[in-house]
């Protein structure tokens, strides 16, 4: 009889959260076998879509949202869903039409406003980020975002300070500016952004611990040429080695093995 139901359908699906309404973001990318995902972060592979399902069913309507902000070959990547669940960050990457106009065009922060259906670029395009790459953005939860960054803003005003021009230093193999954490306000005011760890070569990937410090990955790269985990305070104290400096022979056959993407399960 009607009572025997399941409330909300006779779909025993329909009684799961994420398939009765939420809906399901996600980043469709295109992926290569020889791609390093840390000692050539900043690569453009091209082909990525930003798309929204109404609810995690296969069967559900999707919308594809990046067409909104690129109309042309474009690269998603580094998904993030704020704490209520109510606005999502990642970063995009156009195509460059010209690689020898001297025009770049760089990964940038963007965020989506779930309810007003609205996306805004973070940090608003100046003289300085029109040359700066912004990857793998995360929410802290002081509201702040935490990003890695190749404006090294710190390092660079240092250099300006001493009479030497402002410029990014190059990572250790010297094939593209080192990206190093650097913390902003969610307006992305280019005033509150402040330089976070200090590498010469990339810091990455950052993850939120329970405590509020963050997780991330160095490539210690200087007689080394390792990627080991670390942690640091939002405000660049307590910066510590974590994990790895001696566990990159622990892969499958002895094989050598690196530390990235790290994430914290619900335990």
């Amino acid at each position: 009889g009607s009572d025997d139901k399941l409330p909300g359908g006779s779909n025993p699906g329909d009684q799961d959260p994420l398939a009765s309404g939420t809906p399901l973001f996600y980043i469709e990318r295109r992926i290569t076998a020889d791609e390093d995902e840390l000692s050539d972060p900043l690569r453009f592979i091209g082909g990525g879509r930003l798309i929204m399902k109404a609810r995690a069913d296969q069967s559900a309507p999707e919308t594809v949202l990046s067409s909104r902000i690129c109309s042309g070959n474009c690269d998603f990547r580094d998904l993030e869903v704020s704490y209520e669940g109510d606005y999502l960050l990642f970063s995009m990457r156009q195509e460059d039409p010209d690689d020898n106009d001297n025009v770049e065009y760089t990964w940038d922060i963007w965020e989506y406003d779930i309810a007003g259906d609205s996306f805004r670029k973070v940090i608003a395009t100046d003289d300085s980020s029109k040359v700066n790459h912004e990857i793998t953005p995360r929410y802290l939860p002081s509201g702040d975002i935490v990003f890695a960054s190749t404006r090294q803003k710190y390092t660079r005003s240092i250099n300006q300070d001493t009479g030497n021009p402002g410029y990014s230093g190059l990572e250790e193999d010297r094939q593209q500016r080192a990206l190093n954490l650097h913390v902003m306000a969610s307006s992305g005011d280019l005033g509150s952004i402040r330089q976070i760890t200090f590498n010469m070569s990339h810091d990455a990937y950052p993850a939120i611990l329970p405590d509020g410090s963050i997780l991330y990955t160095r490539w210690d790269n200087f007689n080394r040429n390792a990627m080991n985990l670390y942690r640091v305070n939002p405000d660049g104290t307590g910066n510590q080695i974590m994990y790895g400096m001696h566990s990159h022979t622990t892969g499958s056959g002895a094989s050598d093995f690196q530390f990235i993407k790290s994430n914290i399960l619900p335990s």
